[in-house]
């Protein structure tokens, strides 16, 4: 990572300037990620032995509600409803934009050893949605989160002098 001039134009800038990870190693850690990783298979409401597959509509929304735990992929995209958490061991493939059905949803995704994939034909997409990934973002042009993003391996590229493969 290199340093950037302040403040950066650059979308989506670290900032190295205070030496941050030397400073606060005690922070690197999602909070509560590790509560996660422990009880999600525990105390979840929905188990899901392979991928699982939410796609919602305006008319016919997506529901997610409670802990949904995925031993396998989440693919998603479209209009959700519901309060909840979908924790999967694989990837996640956003297929389309995730917008909320109403101002009481909330939404959290979390893989806990995969990316988060963007169809790489995606000019723009939108997610509303708390999104926490083993590895950083793949795919698409751009893409705007309203919510927080958290990756433990942020990659833009495909190797030291690959192709970018993280949208703006």
């Amino acid at each position: 990572i290199t340093e950037t001039p302040y403040p950066s134009t650059d979308p989506y800038t670290l900032n190295t300037k205070f030496d941050f990870v030397s400073r606060h190693p005690d922070k690197l850690e999602p909070m509560q990620l590790e509560r996660i990783v422990k009880s999600v298979r525990s105390y979840c409401h929905e188990l899901h032995e392979g991928d699982l597959h939410i796609r919602g509509t305006y008319g016919q929304p997506g529901q997610v509600w409670g802990i949904i735990y995925v031993k396998g992929n989440l693919h998603i995209g479209g209009r959700i409803a519901g309060q909840g958490m979908v924790v999967c061991d694989g990837n996640i493939f956003i297929h389309e934009n995730i917008e909320h059905e109403s101002t009481q949803t909330f939404l959290s995704l979390v893989s806990l050893g995969g990316y988060v994939g963007v169809p790489k034909e995606t000019e723009k997409l939108k997610i509303q949605s708390a999104v926490y990934a083993k590895n950083s973002i793949k795919g698409g042009e751009e893409v705007s989160i309203l919510g927080n993003l958290v990756v433990e391996n942020l990659n833009r590229m495909d190797g030291e002098k690959g192709p970018l493969i993280m949208p703006k």
